[in-house]
C-alpha cells in the first residue's frame, strides 16, 4: 500500500511511500483503495482472507458514471485474476435500480476468470440502511457458506452441518427485514469474500 504521514487515522494518497504488512494469525488490516491507492497481495504459506466493499449508492453515483469508467482504466487489479473484469462488469450497470441487485454478481461471473473461491465468496446486501446491517448480512452469509463447506469435508456429521445451516440461514433472513423505505435504502452493496490458498 501506498500510504503518507497518517493525520486521524488516514493515509496521504498522493505519497509514494511503501508500506508491507505482515501477515500474522489475528491481524486485520483495514484501508480503502482506489486508483491512487494501489495495493497488493503476495502469496502466503497459509490461508487468508480479505473483504472488500463495493458502495453504490444513488446519492454518491448520480452523474459520476464517466469519472468511473476513467478511475477503470487507470486501475491495475493486482488481487485476483479477472477483477478487472469484475470492475468493469460492475461499472457497467445502474448503481441506482434495486431491481439489479441480482444482476450485478451475474455480470461479474460473466466478464471472466473469476476464481472458483472469489465467485463462492459473493454476496450482494441489496437495500441495507446502514453498514452495519450490511456487515450483519455479509457476517450471516460467511457463516452459511462455511458450514457448507464443512459439510462438504465432513468435518461434522450430518445433523450437525443443517443445524449449522438453518442458524445460518435463519440469521441472514433475520438480517433482511429491514425498513426499505430508509433514507440509505437506495445503496446496493456488493460485498466479496476473496480466499487465497497457501
Amino acid at each position: 500500500m501506498h500510504l503518507g504521514k497518517f493525520s486521524g487515522g488516514r493515509g496521504d494518497a498522493e505519497a509514494k511511500r511503501v508500506v508491507d504488512v505482515d501477515p500474522l494469525m489475528n491481524r486485520f488490516v483495514l484501508f480503502w483503495s482506489d486508483s491512487r491507492v494501489p495495493h497488493e497481495v503476495l502469496p502466503a504459506l497459509q490461508d487468508r482472507y480479505a473483504v472488500s466493499f463495493w458502495y453504490f449508492d444513488s446519492n454518491v453515483m448520480a452523474g459520476k458514471q464517466a469519472a468511473m469508467e476513467q478511475a477503470l482504466h487507470e486501475a491495475r487489479a493486482t488481487t485476483w485474476e479477472g477483477s478487472y473484469e469484475l470492475y468493469a462488469a460492475l461499472a457497467k450497470e445502474d448503481p441506482t435500480d434495486a431491481g439489479t441487485g441480482k444482476s450485478l454478481v451475474d455480470a461479474a461471473l460473466k466478464a471472466g476468470k473469476v476464481e472458483e473461491a472469489v465467485e463462492a465468496g459473493m454476496t450482494l446486501v441489496a437495500n441495507a440502511p446502514g453498514d452495519a446491517e450490511a456487515l450483519f448480512a455479509f457476517g450471516a452469509a460467511v457463516q452459511t457458506r462455511a458450514a457448507a463447506r464443512r459439510a462438504q469435508r465432513k468435518e461434522m456429521d450430518k445433523g450437525e452441518a443443517q443445524a449449522d445451516l438453518a442458524a445460518a440461514a435463519a440469521a441472514y433472513t433475520e438480517c433482511l427485514k429491514v425498513d426499505p423505505t430508509h433514507a440509505r435504502a437506495a445503496a446496493n452493496r456488493l460485498v466479496v469474500l476473496e480466499h487465497w490458498e497457501g
